[in-house]
């Protein structure tokens, strides 16, 4: 199942990693699986009614962690991919619901995530939106577009359909070795109820900086993502974003 997910992480045409990071799959392994498993994850729980059946429901949750092979300018590397995947069951009906979220990207690993530097988040603009998804709020810019909640995401969509900013759930452990994305800046930081916060700033393309901040609370692994960043607003805002985590429950 998982093995079919589309490479890019992207539901759109012709916008993916192979043109963002300009590398091609390599070829598919002789009678082996495409993509190596390094954590999985799956819990069974409950959908209270009304979201998104009008009867509550079972659902399933399972998330995988691999490592795909990929080939850039003539040499091999590896691709990390996660991937959650959400089954739910509504109780004496007729009505399902599936859903899965990606995040894919070239892997960066360091032995031990408490080796990043610390850094103090500042203060969040009055004027901010706050996005929640399981037991995490976050708050980004207000105006970015229209919000869209799935089970396994929240999303703002710009005009064009594009994710502006998002809160995605994997579950997940924390890696070890610590798996960053090929990022300029990364940094850690507390944030009350967590076990592990780390944020990194990555090139997108000429849409701009890409902060992707990493929330570990358990075994849920939340990724807090805010795409089209200048140079020059993304170390403030990365400092804003990070003051507006928190964990509930």
């Amino acid at each position: 199942m998982f093995e079919e997910v589309p490479l890019s992480g992207t539901p759109v045409p012709g916008e993916g990693l192979p043109e963002v990071y300009d590398f091609e799959p390599a070829p598919y392994p002789e009678g082996g699986p495409r993509m190596s498993v390094l954590e999985t994850s799956t819990l069974l729980t409950r959908l209270p009614a009304g979201a998104p059946f009008s009867a509550a429901g079972a659902a399933m949750i399972a998330s995988v962690r691999g490592a795909v092979p990929i080939v850039r300018e003539g040499e091999e590397a590896v691709l990390r991919r996660e991937v959650s995947f959400l089954l739910g069951i509504e109780d004496g009906g007729m009505n399902a619901l599936m859903s899965y979220v990606i995040s894919t990207g070239p892997a960066l690993a360091i032995a031990d995530a408490e080796e990043l530097p610390f850094i103090e988040p500042t203060e969040v603009p009055e004027d901010w939106q706050e996005l929640t998804l399981g037991r995490l709020v976050a708050a980004v810019p207000s105006g970015l577009g229209q919000v869209e909640e799935v089970e396994l995401s929240a999303s703002v969509r710009d005009e064009s359909g594009s994710t502006a900013a998002a809160i995605t759930l994997y579950r997940l452990p924390v890696a070890s070795p610590y798996q960053l994305g090929p990022a300029q800046h990364a940094a850690r930081v507390e944030v009350g109820g967590a076990d592990l916060v780390t944020a990194e700033l990555t090139a997108g393309g000429e849409a701009g900086l890409i902060l992707t901040v990493r929330v570990h609370v358990g075994e849920e692994e939340y990724h807090v993502q805010l795409n089209g960043l200048s140079e020059e607003e993304a170390p403030v805002v990365a400092h804003q974003v990070l003051a507006g985590l928190r964990v509930e429950g």
